[in-house]
């Protein structure tokens, strides 16, 4: 009598490195190092900027940069908003260890303050979102940014805007 091979451990093993070269093959191909799964639906917000030294308005090339600090260490920077802003648009802002208000036609509308936070919170650079109401478009925005480390004085980041989902 003869006896019958058992090939199924050796068909499980052939489909398995079958279905690991495919997979290597396919991530292989692609042409990026890393996955990005955001749109990067959100608009910029760092052009048109400007800032005065001396009583002078001096217009900002582009954000992010460093501005000039008034005698009590404060750097403000303004913007007109254009007509995105008839829409109600939410600012996406990074202050590196400094405090940070935000003022649409000199009314205060955002603030965040190092002093204000838990003492149990470490201090540290973050993301600040700030809604900015709709019919916005012809005021001034001003971002007002001063930091207990001589190092961040003038630090202004990159700002970016959109919807919610848009930031999210």
């Amino acid at each position: 009598m003869k006896k019958s091979r058992n090939y199924k451990p050796y068909s499980i093993i052939v489909i398995l490195l079958v279905l690991i070269v495919a997979f290597a093959l396919f991530f292989s191909s692609r042409t990026t190092t890393s996955i990005d799964i955001r749109d990067n639906d959100y608009k910029t917000l760092n052009y048109g900027w400007y800032t005065y030294e001396d009583g002078q308005k001096v217009n900002l090339d582009r954000l992010p940069t460093n501005v000039g600090t008034d005698s009590q260490g404060f750097s403000r920077i303004y913007i007109e908003l254009g007509q995105d802003f008839n829409e109600k648009e939410f600012l996406l802002l990074r202050s590196s260890l400094q405090d940070i208000s935000v003022y649409l036609d000199d009314e205060l509308i955002y603030s965040h303050l190092i002093a204000d936070a838990p003492e149990h919170m470490p201090m540290a650079s973050l993301w600040h979102i700030v809604e900015i109401d709709s019919r916005s478009e012809g005021k001034i925005l001003s971002i007002e940014l001063n930091s207990p480390y001589e190092r961040f004085d003038g630090v202004i980041n990159d700002i970016h805007y959109g919807t919610t989902g848009e930031l999210y």
